[in-house]
């Protein structure tokens, strides 16, 4: 049931938009947006994770910090790969504090881990990575939305 429930909130965010915009077509009415690097998008992960640490008390906040240490493993290599390629320090461009609450938070991290695996196809490491924060996440969910 929960399961059930979980997959039906899949591609809600474009039945959302298209009712905020009151466009049937509203993701081929507009031009998309442009995506941020693999780098910008696991920093953002990083900082959501670090800022619901310091939000939430007891297990969430372990459950988080750990969420947080792994999404800063994943920061090092992706900046690693970005020095070797370029030659440039890694500096993010905008400041990457989620400035919602931390259930609405937690949805868009999930949607964005769900993002970060399906771009790291070719890295099957960092990939499997997300791929295990966007199921804690799925679960915390979870257990928030049974009380």
């Amino acid at each position: 049931m929960e399961q059930e429930l979980l997959n039906a909130l899949d591609g809600f965010a474009d039945v959302w938009q298209r009712v905020l915009s009151g466009q049937e077509n509203a993701h081929t009415a507009q031009e998309a947006p442009e995506e941020p690097t693999l780098l910008d998008q696991a920093m953002e992960l990083w900082s959501a994770y670090t800022d619901f640490a310091r939000r939430t008390r007891g297990e969430a906040r372990e459950r988080f910090t750990a969420l947080a240490e792994g999404t800063r493993e994943t920061v090092r290599t992706l900046q690693t790969e970005h020095f070797l390629r370029t030659g440039d320090i890694y500096r993010p461009e905008r400041d990457t504090a989620p400035g919602v609450g931390v259930l609405t938070g937690m949805r868009r991290a999930y949607e964005a881990e769900q993002r970060f695996v399906r771009r790291l196809e070719d890295n099957k490491a960092l990939a499997d990575a997300a791929a295990r924060r966007a199921d804690v996440l799925r679960d915390m969910i979870a257990g928030l939305l049974r009380k």
